[in-house]
């Protein structure tokens, strides 16, 4: 007994000598953070009790999803796509084609978009899984045509491999997500070297894109959430901008440090103030100090995931963290965006703190991918 219990203990102690410890630590103070945001909206009546009771659930689900996957080798876990990626799709298209799939109304305001799968006793996302096997798929097929990344061929068939999961997010009508899979697949596709020559009409020809998906494709309540000037938001107060007129003016209330997390002076009225605008009660409950800290704490998190990029042992490695970088960084960016009425809402998450048990595990998941590019690095300069 002794002696399990002697292994037990080295084991840990490895682990814990060779993991990304900030990494880790700094994920689990968010989570921290998100149950501690919802148990004050709970407390004030904004919300039920549930949201507050699934995070914490979640987050440590996640944290042990992470730690696991972590201790995988992630060339292993990259390798085994044709494991994972048939059962994500399979979800997908039940979501998508099934009555098993509904809709999920994200901000009251007719934003509708079909991600939610139905499995009995809970609804999941499964365009949260497809994240983690594009950024393990997409960095395994970049890492494999390196050498001749440039020939049209090659960057052809990234380009459709890029093609699904984007093509998948439109098919659901789910923008945000999407959006969230180009960026992914330019981190990736600019890190693993790709030539000026083509980036530069590539960006010409990704104006060109988004002049018409805005014009002749996207949603006209999309559309209208762009002009998001001040007199707009106040006249359409009672419609289109309703939540990010109510969003603004939570955000301020906590002006320079807060009026505290069981305050009854809270405002509540917020459309998904525990979700997509949760960023909002940070600022009424931490005031300015504490968004600044908050935003600080993610962009410091970003900057470890870069450097882990350039130490790791083969491009694999590093385009996996760059995926990781993505989502939290992008993620972090729009989500934020959408709060200070700098971008329209379309539904996004802020990484580890907002509620949703499909998020706050793959987002842990993700994590994880990163964490085993570290345990696997023999702390060598490599990219870049």
């Amino acid at each position: 007994m002794k002696n399990f219990v002697f292994k037990i203990g080295s084991a840990i102690r490895d682990y814990v000598r060779e993991t990304d410890k900030m990494l880790l630590v700094m994920a689990i103070m968010l989570s921290i953070l998100s149950c501690t945001l919802q148990y004050s909206l709970a407390t004030a009546g904004a919300i039920q009790w549930r949201p507050f009771y699934m995070q914490i659930a979640s987050s440590c689900v996640g944290i042990v999803a992470a730690i696991i996957i972590s201790l995988i080798d992630y060339h292993t876990l990259a390798k085994l796509w044709k494991l994972y990626v048939p059962i994500i799709l399979i979800l997908i298209g039940l979501t998508l084609f099934t009555p098993l799939g509904s809709m999920r109304n994200g901000d009251g305001m007719g934003s509708d978009d079909r991600i939610l799968l139905n499995i009995g006793f809970m609804d999941i996302q499964p365009f949260e899984f497809l994240k983690l096997g594009f950024i393990l798929t997409f960095s395994l097929h970049a890492s494999s045509v390196r050498d001749h990344i440039n020939q049209p061929k090659t960057l052809l068939f990234l380009i459709l491999h890029g093609l699904v999961p984007i093509g998948l997010g439109f098919l659901s009508g789910d923008y945000g997500t999407m959006l969230v899979f180009i960026l992914i697949f330019l981190c990736i596709l600019f890190t693993s070297g790709l030539s000026w020559k083509l980036i530069l009409p590539g960006l010409g020809a990704a104006v060109i894109a988004g002049f018409v998906f805005f014009n002749f494709v996207m949603d006209d309540y999309l559309q209208k959430r762009f002009l998001l000037s001040d007199e707009y938001l106040y006249e359409n107060r009672l419609g289109d901008t309703l939540q990010q007129y109510w969003g603004k003016i939570t955000l301020g209330s906590g002006q320079l440090t807060g009026k505290g997390l069981l305050s009854d002076k809270l405002i509540t009225t917020t459309p998904e103030l525990y979700n997509d605008f949760i960023f909002a009660h940070v600022g009424q409950v931490f005031g300015f100090v504490g968004c600044i800290a908050l935003v600080i704490w993610i962009m410091v998190m970003c900057i470890k995931l870069i450097i882990n990029a350039r130490s790791a042992d083969d491009p694999l490695g590093s385009y996996i963290s760059v995926g990781v970088f993505a989502v939290l960084f992008f993620q972090s960016v729009i989500n934020i965006g959408m709060v200070l009425c700098v971008l329209p809402v379309i539904g996004i998450p802020l990484p580890f703190v907002s509620a949703g048990g499909t998020s706050a595990l793959t987002t842990y998941m993700i994590l994880g991918l990163a964490l085993s590019v570290r345990m696997n690095t023999t702390k060598k300069d490599h990219l870049f």
